[in-house]
């Protein structure tokens, strides 16, 4: 694989970078080096795609900090000094909110942009192969980044009102000069939709570095998407093929229990590695784990000893990060697990009742103690779907999908929960169809963008 010097990939990066708040004028006055180097190559692209601390590593966490998994006690609360952290954990309908998570999400589409602008002036018949997992990768990037943005700083889809209702700066564009806007939401999932079925058909199917994206992946998202505007054809379309390629599980009964980290990273079932940035609402430390939740696992299912380790002062914490990693962020990327899931539900919800439970099935007798498991069967639509959003919520804890879940499940009154936190004697709730499931857009980019709508409250 051809690679640039590590200087050059850091030039590159300088030049796309200049504006860290890019939308917002005010911050487009810095001028480019001239003699920083433009990227022009598949290898300048390659590198920077390649760069994982700014395409893999920077996606928004304030879905996790606002997710009802965890809890934090007085004490600990109390002991955090950063401000917006603790407005979002409390759903403060004014959070200003840790800029990272806009400026992080939207780097990785500028970088998305600038790499197709390049591309269209390379001959794509010198090099067909990695020129289109190079467009491909490009593509995903943005797609997903848009993905993640769209989970946190915009309302529910509703296909209804979709068309009506805000959704992201789209940015196809890479010149600093574009005047950032805000589209519906109807575009943004199209926009996101559109990138991936592009994607889909350009990227490999595997690949031994997971944090370059693949055809799996790719798959994986358009099932999420699916899953998202509630197009369940689509969401089992994709996630069928996608397990067509790769559908190998981890048996948990092959884990040592007692680890302090169980899962290790780039484990076999990521097909995508990502993270979050980081909160210090989400370190291990301070971040115990919902008793409801500890307790809905039964006592043979080996989550409940691989994912928690117990608290000197009976709580719980979680240990079961899929990156490996004890630290205050949280794996955004994809794992096969997920992709089960998520064909279980839309199979279930395609009324597909027999081939759900299949699924279902195949992916918990893995999760279980050997020999412990009894194989669930579907008679019913209502109770089959429950149990499948029940183990999804389950598995898939510290996964930047909470959030997520939460948006799209609210729509349904048998899914729709009011989250509750208690902090200091009071009370705080954020009940299902409010507006603070859209965060507020980070105050300095709409104070210094008046073209950017902030979100209401």
């Amino acid at each position: 694989m051809n690679r640039i010097h590590i200087k050059t990939m850091q030039a590159l990066v300088a030049v796309l970078f200049i504006t860290l708040l890019f939308g917002c004028t005010k911050y487009l006055d810095v001028k480019p080096d001239q003699k920083m180097v433009v990227p022009s190559s598949l290898a300048d692209c390659e590198a920077l795609l390649d760069n994982r601390s700014e395409m893999n590593y920077t996606y928004p966490v304030i879905g996790e900090v606002g997710a009802d998994h965890y809890y934090l006690d007085d004490v600990n609360y109390n002991a955090i000094t950063q401000v917006g952290e603790k407005d979002v954990y409390l759903w403060d309908a004014n959070a200003n909110i840790n800029l990272n998570n806009w400026r992080g999400p939207y780097k990785i589409i500028q970088v998305a942009g600038q790499i197709l602008q390049v591309l269209e002036n390379i001959d794509r018949s010198e090099n067909q192969d990695d020129y289109d997992r190079i467009k491909g990768s490009a593509l995903f990037f943005r797609a997903f980044a848009l993905m993640q943005l769209a989970d946190v700083f915009t309302l529910p889809y509703d296909k209804d009102n979709a068309e009506n209702t805000l959704g992201l700066v789209l940015r196809n564009d890479p010149a600093v000069n574009y005047v950032s806007e805000r589209s519906n939401l109807k575009d943004t999932y199209a926009q996101i939709k559109s990138d991936l079925v592009e994607s889909v058909l350009l990227l490999p199917i595997h690949t031994t570095i997971k944090t370059r994206p693949t055809r799996v992946a790719a798959l994986a998202v358009l099932g999420r998407l699916g899953l998202v505007v509630g197009d369940y054809a689509l969401a089992e379309q994709a996630t069928r093929e996608a397990l067509s390629y790769t559908d190998e599980l981890i048996d948990y009964n092959g884990i040592n229990e007692s680890s302090a980290m169980p899962f290790f990273q780039f484990n076999k079932e990521v097909i995508f590695h990502a993270i979050t940035t980081s909160s210090p609402m989400l370190n291990a430390s301070v971040a115990k784990i919902s008793s409801a939740l500890y307790d809905s696992y039964e006592s043979n299912d080996l989550r409940k000893v691989l994912y928690f380790d117990k608290n000197a002062d009976g709580s719980y914490a979680f240990k079961g990060k899929y990156d490996g990693e004890q630290n205050s962020a949280s794996f955004a990327g994809i794992a096969i697990d997920e992709i089960y899931l998520s064909l279980a539900e839309a199979l279930v919800r395609n009324n597909k009742l027999a081939e759900g439970a299949e699924v279902l099935n195949k992916l918990l007798l893995r999760r279980w103690r050997t020999g412990q498991y009894t194989p669930v069967t579907f008679t019913e639509s209502a109770t089959a779907l429950g149990r499948v959003i029940q183990e999804r919520r389950k598995s898939l804890l510290l996964r930047n999908l909470t959030w997520m879940d939460l948006k799209r499940l609210n729509r349904e009154t048998a899914f729709a929960r009011t989250l509750v936190r208690h902090i200091n004697g009071a009370r705080y709730e954020l009940n299902p169809k409010d507006l603070r499931y859209a965060f507020l857009i980070p105050l300095t980019v709409v104070g210094t963008t008046p073209s950017i709508i902030q979100n209401e409250r």
